[in-house]
């Protein structure tokens, strides 16, 4: 625990490596229920001296604190997607501008999450049809594309 400024505190949770999910998710809910129990929720991820590991732990890290965090304003995965961490060029901003923009037929959707869940599914689909052969349409891109579009 650190405090702030005199009247906030934040408990700390060191990483001193990305190793397997499954090895730091469980640091991570540690932190987690420290932080609610002794700083109303505000934890400080200290990555001074990691020496890496694997990508995918950090966004699983990152995923997990984002939507159990009580503090947080990023609940749903959608929300801390990687793109932010990509170099800068004209596609990956048409991409960005592309997801802020409003899904159709969304805001009259009984449930939107389900509505969300469903166009992935079959965005699913689609990947699996393209990969039997993907040739045929003469885009293999887009088959990874799709995955991509639809995990994240």
């Amino acid at each position: 625990k650190v405090d702030l400024d005199g009247s906030s505190a934040a408990a700390v949770l060191k990483i001193t490596s990305f190793m397997q999910s499954k090895d730091i998710l469980p640091c991570a809910q540690v932190g987690v229920d420290l932080a609610a129990n002794i700083s109303d929720g505000n934890l400080i991820i200290d990555v001074i001296g990691n020496g890496g590991g694997y990508v995918s732990s950090g966004y699983e890290l990152n995923h997990y604190l984002y939507s159990n965090l009580p503090n947080s304003p990023l609940k749903e995965t959608f929300q801390a997607c990687e793109w932010y961490d990509l170099p800068k060029n004209d596609a990956l901003d048409w991409l960005v501008s592309l997801v802020l923009q409003k899904l159709p037929g969304l805001e009259v959707a009984p449930d939107p999450r389900q509505a969300t869940l469903d166009l992935a599914h079959r965005m699913d689909l689609a990947i699996k049809s393209l990969s039997r052969s993907s040739s045929y349409f003469g885009r293999l891109v887009k088959v990874g594309s799709l995955r991509n579009s639809s995990a994240c």
